[in-house]
């Protein structure tokens, strides 16, 4: 089973959780005593599914508070730092850096003028060119940053990210962060953002179930046609945000949730707090089940209480994925507790572009990531203290001087991994975090790898 509580719609302002007139603290408290309490009769959260609009105006200030709530929300569910995937929204845009840039400006309304047929020869043509791309991207600067703690950073060349999770049974359920604010600015409309093909071209493994987050419903697309049908064939998870109301939609045998916003505008007429409970687990060896437990906050009482399915009026909404068996006896491999996928993913790894790793399920719902709790590690370190650690270990190069510091990190974050070098990586960062280094859980197989790498 995996359970996630899926948030969206935060917007956190730097007065968030400081201010005398920060009105939503008690919301935000009694959201974290309800998640808690109802995750508790759930099982073992799995972690946080966030589909954009972490900040209001993508500022450094409010991520930093924004983490703050993050990360105590976590600990209270019981569930480790680093378990949160985040996807941007057109909030964590930062529209002042749009505003003092000609080139970001003339790069948006050509791809809104652009015919369909030609956005995605444009998008790979940026990402391609330097300048153009860090047009494109500068304005998700903060945002990535925040987001690199997570493992969900993109980039113009890589403008989403894929987790695959590998259920006890085998299953792998890959979890897919979209990018749909790529020109979002102050003339947003719907139908006017574009996704591009790239972010909808799914693999055709067996035995794989595709989960995708994105901000915007696929409406909102001025290239919609090229990418709904093989989001709706091949992801029968949706989450969406953006819209600020719940809506739920049985398609495909799956379902399409958009989640009320956590911190709707309190102008809104309907104005009505929302976040969700998810659940994923088997039922029978052909078929899965997901399930969405969809919470508002009653404005009389200021708690949360069940918001129930539209059409059955059940306290959940509820889809049932048919032929979703589990992977054949050869491509796994079992312990006691879990069972680890050893298939090869459908990408070819690089140093400037790794393969997602397959991580594995406990059958309490519980996540090990060892990759990804050193990343956050790392990336949670003061940058000084990180340029310190990696010129130690001779991970930087004369050419990084050109880097932006998100790209300089990640790459460097590469190089220690295809050097087989993780497990002194970890040991420096958890000397400056204070945590024994005797829990290395790398040290085990650094000798040999940083072996087979110098061969």
């Amino acid at each position: 089973m995996l359970t996630f509580v899926h948030l969206s719609d935060i917007h956190f302002t730097k007065r968030s959780d400081t201010s005398l007139h920060d009105l939503d603290k008690v919301l935000r408290d009694n959201l974290l005593h309800d998640a808690v309490s109802n995750a508790a009769d759930l099982g073992q959260v799995s972690g946080l599914l966030i589909t954009g609009d972490i900040a209001y105006s993508g500022k450094e200030a409010e991520y930093t508070k924004a983490q703050q709530w993050i990360e105590h929300l976590n600990a209270e569910l019981g569930c480790s730092d680093e378990h949160v995937w985040t996807v941007p929204g057109n909030h964590d845009v930062d529209r002042t850096v749009i505003e003092s840039s000609k080139t970001t400006r003339i790069l948006h309304e050509r791809f809104r003028k652009l015919a369909v047929g030609e956005i995605d020869q444009e998008l790979w043509d940026a990402a391609e060119d330097h300048p153009l791309a860090e047009a494109l991207m500068s304005p998700l600067t903060n945002y990535n940053t925040f987001a690199m703690q997570y493992s969900c950073d993109i980039t113009a060349d890589k403008p989403f990210w894929e987790k695959p999770l590998v259920l006890p049974c085998g299953t792998r359920i890959v979890l897919r962060g979209g990018t749909s604010v790529l020109i979002s600015d102050s003339d947003d409309q719907e139908s006017n953002l574009i996704l591009g093909s790239l972010q909808a071209q799914y693999e055709n493994a067996a035995h794989t179930e595709f989960v995708f987050l994105c901000h915007h419903p696929l409406d909102w697309f001025r290239d919609k046609n090229r990418i709904v049908r093989p989001t709706e064939s091949r992801a029968r998870l949706q989450l969406y945000g953006h819209k600020h109301a719940p809506e739920v939609t049985h398609i495909n045998g799956g379902l399409r949730l958009i989640a009320g916003a956590t911190h709707p505008d309190r102008r809104e007429p309907e104005w009505l707090p929302m976040y969700n409970l998810l659940q994923i687990g088997r039922v029978d060896e052909q078929r899965l089940r997901i399930r969405s437990y969809a919470r508002q906050l009653n404005k009389t009482t200021l708690k949360f209480q069940p918001y129930p399915d539209p059409i059955s009026g059940d306290l959940f909404s509820e889809a049932i994925w048919e032929n979703a068996a589990p992977m054949r006896a050869d491509t796994l491999r079992a312990t006691s507790d879990v069972i680890v996928t050893i298939a090869p993913s459908n990408e070819t790894p690089s140093n400037d572009n790794p393969a997602p790793t397959p991580v594995e399920v406990s059958r309490e719902g519980d996540i090990v990531d060892n990759e990804r709790r050193l990343t956050y590690l790392f990336m949670s370190l003061p940058f000084p203290d990180q340029i310190d650690i990696l010129l130690e270990l001779g991970l930087l190069e004369e050419s990084d001087k050109l880097l932006a510091n998100a790209k300089l990190l990640a790459l460097a974050f590469s190089r220690a991994k295809s050097k087989g070098m993780l497990a002194r990586l970890w040991e420096e960062t958890a000397k400056r975090h204070g945590i024994d280094a005797v829990d290395n859980p790398f040290s085990s197989n650094q000798e040999g790898t940083e072996a087979n790498h110098a061969s």
